[in-house]
């Protein structure tokens, strides 16, 4: 892609990796203190045994979370690569192997019944979902004719601090006041890729 990657890049990747950690709030940097409960004479923990086998089981979300970001990586080079082809033929072949994926999926792993026992919100969640998909990569590859896949993914990091809002505003979620200070983060690195082209320019360093 002959990308250049100089020192600036490299603190703008530091500045928005610690604010996606912190955001993100790993169990094993960030423990979770569970409060006491009494039940009869024995005090007890929060710490039952869904909650040991979901910490068990975090290691492998964040494998496969790390698997994902990988290949969205690969799929925004590519993608980079054939950005002369037209949006919707690209949309096209997406949306044909999720097709091939989704229908394999629901015959041989899902076992309990299908849309019958969907409630009203499933269904608006499940086209709402479906809707935001398409639209956003529609917007993903139309922006990959203008910038590098590098700027694309740092620009989309965003996101992290949209949906942290969304679940703050719309679910409850309850903030750490840590998280302000990783969203902080993230915005600036947001910011400093916006900004990335007048700064170099002005510092004139090849090392830069």
């Amino acid at each position: 892609l002959k990308d250049h990657f100089g020192i600036y890049r490299g603190m703008v990747g530091i500045i928005l990796t610690v604010g996606v950690v912190i955001i993100s709030r790993p169990t094993a940097l960030f423990p979770t203190d569970s409060d006491p409960v009494i039940q009869g004479n024995n005090t007890t923990t929060n710490q039952n045994i869904t909650e040991q086998l979901k910490k068990s089981a975090d290691p492998l979300g964040i494998a496969f979370a790390l698997t994902g970001a990988l290949l969205s990586a690969w799929i925004a080079i590519l993608a980079r690569q054939i950005s002369h082809i037209h949006f919707s033929v690209q949309v096209f072949w997406f949306s044909i192997g999720g097709l091939v994926v989704s229908i394999a999926g629901m015959l041989s792993v899902d076992t309990e019944p299908l849309f019958t026992t969907w409630t009203l919100t499933t269904w608006l969640l499940s086209i709402g979902q479906a809707v935001f998909a398409l639209l956003g990569a529609v917007f993903l590859l139309t922006a990959l004719k203008w910038i590098s896949a590098t700027k694309n993914k740092i620009v989309r990091s965003f996101q992290v601090v949209v949906s942290y809002i969304i679940q703050v505003l719309a679910f409850g979620t309850v903030p750490h006041l840590s998280d302000y200070f990783g969203a902080l983060m993230i915005v600036m690195a947001v910011l400093g890729t916006v900004l990335e082209d007048k700064v170099v320019k002005r510092i004139n360093c090849r090392y830069f």
